[in-house]
Parts: C-alpha cells; structure tokens; sequence
C-alpha cells in the first residue's frame, strides 16, 4: 500500500477530497494554551499563517515522507523527564508548533503503523525536528527493539 502525502503547494486542498478556505490553526487539546500549541500546514495559507507565528514557539515538528511530501494524521506524545509535562494529539497538518518549558523531552510521533521516537532538548529559541517516514513499502528499514 502507497502512502499518500499532501504536496505542499497544494493550497487548501487537504489530500482527502476536502478544500479548506483560509488558515485553520488548530489548538492542542492538551498541555499548552490554545494560543500557544498550533498544528496544520495544509495548503500554501496555513503554511504562511503558521511561519507568521512559529518565532511565539520553542519547537517545531516537521512530518513528510522520505520523498518530502507532506504527511498529516501524526499521532504526537511529548513527556518531560519526569512526565511533568506531556501534550497529546493528532496532528491534522504536517506541522506542528510547541511552547515548552526548556528542558529535555522525548517525542514519539506515528504515522501508518510506523513509530518513532526521539530525545530532544528545547531551549528558548525555536528548534525545528524533521520526521521522516518511507515512501513506499520496499523502503522499510526495521530496527531491532532494544533487549532488556
């Protein structure tokens, strides 16, 4: 099975058949102000509506393919090293904006099955983390699970 993603020219159109009008941030339903956790991105509007806020945020989550296309639908889960902060969501656009209290966190994020994860530190300024899933089914690289 062929993974779609969205091509990020492609203005409003969301991939799924439906046409969204005008930018639609989106707010978290989790940890974070409303104001503050934005997600979206899909079409050359949310993409220019998100770049105007992104420098308000700490952490910018970047989802595509190994091709580059865009992806959407990126289940997220931030933790805090002692779990004192977790945000939860699915991200509907493929990025996704974050104001954390500077520290280290661990990112998980899964699209299509596929899991991955990622420890990170976030300061004040803003740091942006790419993630990438394969293209198609041939570029599947599984990695052993770490024995305990």
């Amino acid at each position: 099975m062929q993974k779609q993603g969205v091509d990020a020219g492609d203005a409003g159109n969301a991939g799924d058949g439906h046409v969204r009008a005008g930018p639609t941030l989106r707010g978290l339903h989790a940890a974070g102000s409303a104001e503050c956790d934005l997600g979206g991105g899909v079409g050359k509007t949310e993409l220019q509506a998100l770049r105007e806020v992104e420098s308000g945020h700490n952490l910018k989550l970047v989802f595509t393919l190994e091709g580059g296309q865009f992806v959407t639908d990126v289940d997220v889960e931030i933790s805090g090293a002692a779990s004192d902060h977790i945000l939860r969501h699915r991200a509907r656009g493929p990025w996704l904006l974050a104001c954390l209290p500077p520290g280290a966190y661990t990112v998980f994020v899964e699209y299509e099955a596929l899991r991955q994860s990622r420890t990170l530190t976030v300061g004040k300024g803003l740091r942006t983390e790419f993630f990438r899933w394969p293209t198609g089914p041939d570029d599947v690289v599984l990695k052993p699970e770490p024995r305990s």
